[in-house]
């Protein structure tokens, strides 16, 4: 059966992905850096500065609340930055997933990332954009390449021969022919050909415009590196879903206990401007949303671990942006960075060939 090429990458398109994925690392380290610069004096004198005069007087926000804000839309820029970045890499692959990903991505991006990094943040969203037009349009569909888009190449099985001059020396002395022997018998007559999957007949020219061919093809066993993800991702997911239920249960029963022993611990949460019930409020909400998402995780875990080349994409986004918050938030929290160890680790073994391969087996 012959096989089919797959159609060939645009150069528009690779630079496309490179600018993504460059842009997008930029933008997760100028969030690695504008964290830190948010609890310095000179923010603090900043934003008073700029709620004393109009329009930022008109906002109704206190210092305190502009800092909070912006905290946050570092920390949603930071998350789709790094999944942006993966999901550029995963363009060059020609994944459909991963350009629906990337548009979804581009307007929160672009949002959130204003105020840290606007140009890099806009640079990623008009990648992403760029990807629904030509040449790029075709090249998903897997039709042929208009030809403005085409690079003029010249080669040299294209170019003329040059012209051969005459021979002025005298022809070599023919040798007499052979005896000739009797014919071979005729062999069988060979099978009609039958057309293959998408046209493809043996002896002719296949298609190099077909869709399935630039898919690699299963593996027959499990590579260990998945069941390694798999586990790393179960066991952490298991203990985040239960620690964080246990805390929720917990905020519950008792709120005034554990308000109480957070302030002890950290006085510092006297001078935020809200009040014991908002605490209280914020950090069930969180804990619900981190418990949801562990269990999430461990759910695309189970998908990795049968073949699901979705579950691979959606587990790699997942641990790539729980990596970077918590690798941000291991300058309060030391002791996060063992997840954070975890969630790089599994997207590591992810990215491997064998695992992308063994995730081909549920399309």
């Amino acid at each position: 059966m012959a096989a089919s090429s797959t159609p060939p990458r645009p150069r528009q398109v690779t630079a496309i992905a490179i600018v993504i994925m460059v842009s997008s690392i930029a933008c997760v380290l100028t969030q690695v850096s504008y964290l830190p610069s948010l609890t310095s004096l000179d923010m603090r004198e900043r934003m008073t500065d700029v709620l004393a005069e109009p329009p930022g007087s008109s906002l109704g926000l206190s210092v305190d609340g502009v800092l909070d804000l912006l905290r946050v839309l570092s920390f949603v820029t930071a998350g789709c930055a790094t999944a942006t970045a993966i999901l550029g890499y995963s363009v060059l692959q020609r994944s459909v997933s991963a350009r629906w990903g990337l548009s979804v991505l581009a307007l929160p991006l672009f949002l959130a990332g204003t105020p840290s990094a606007g140009l890099l943040a806009a640079v990623v969203a008009a990648g992403s954009m760029m990807l629904w037009l030509q040449p790029a349009r075709a090249w998903y569909r897997g039709e042929e390449i208009p030809e403005r888009f085409r690079r003029p190449r010249s080669r040299p099985a294209d170019r003329p021969a040059p012209p051969v001059p005459p021979s002025t020396t005298p022809a070599p002395p023919t040798t007499p022919a052979p005896p000739a022997y009797p014919a071979p018998p005729p062999a069988a007559p060979a099978p009609p050909p039958y057309p293959g999957p998408y046209g493809a007949v043996p002896g002719q020219a296949p298609n190099p415009y077909a869709q399935p061919s630039w898919r690699p093809e299963p593996l027959a066993e499990r590579p260990p590196v998945v069941l390694v993800a798999c586990l790393l991702t179960w066991a952490v997911g298991a203990v985040v879903a239960g620690a964080m239920g246990l805390m929720a249960i917990a905020l519950v029963a008792a709120p005034s206990d554990l308000i109480d022993e957070a302030f002890a611990q950290t006085p510092e949460l006297a001078d935020l401007p809200y009040s014991r019930d908002q605490l209280v409020t914020s950090a069930l909400v969180m804990s619900v949303v981190v418990a949801l998402w562990a269990l999430l995780a461990i759910a695309l875990a189970v998908g990795v671990f049968v073949g699901s080349r979705a579950s691979r994409i959606a587990l790699t986004v997942s641990a790539s942006t729980a990596g970077v918050l918590l690798l941000v938030s291991v300058i309060t929290a030391p002791l996060l960075l063992l997840p954070a160890a975890a969630a790089i680790a599994t997207v590591v073994l992810l990215a491997r060939a064998d695992a992308r391969r063994w995730c081909t087996r549920h399309r």
